[in-house]
């Protein structure tokens, strides 16, 4: 987690922000080990779209795909916050059935 704010300055003083952020993801997908890793950008209606992404498969691949949810308004402020949640099966989680539907769309 040291990297973090290296990464975070990078971005910051990017004069190619496409390319740094494709890089930063690859990044910080090899840093937490996960199978992807994605940066959105919202607009102020909460509406917005991948910017970077980095998958370990092409078939796990999201850029491109609509992420227009109402939701994201209403959990922003937690979010902002620090509060996270972790699913570890969206079968059995408290979800919205169209987030468990988007959920199942990710794997």
């Amino acid at each position: 987690m040291e990297r973090l704010p290296a990464l975070a300055l990078r971005i910051y003083q990017s004069e190619n922000l496409a390319d740094t952020l494709n890089k930063t993801v690859d990044q910080v997908r090899d840093l937490l080990q996960v199978d992807r890793v994605l940066i959105y950008r919202f607009n102020s209606d909460w509406s917005g779209a991948i910017t970077g992404e980095s998958v370990s498969s092409a078939d796990l691949a999201l850029q491109g795909t609509p992420l227009d949810d109402p939701w994201f308004g209403h959990w922003m402020d937690s979010f902002v916050q620090g509060q996270m949640q972790s699913v570890e099966d969206i079968n059995t989680a408290d979800l919205q059935p169209c987030h468990r539907e988007f959920s199942g769309s990710c794997r």
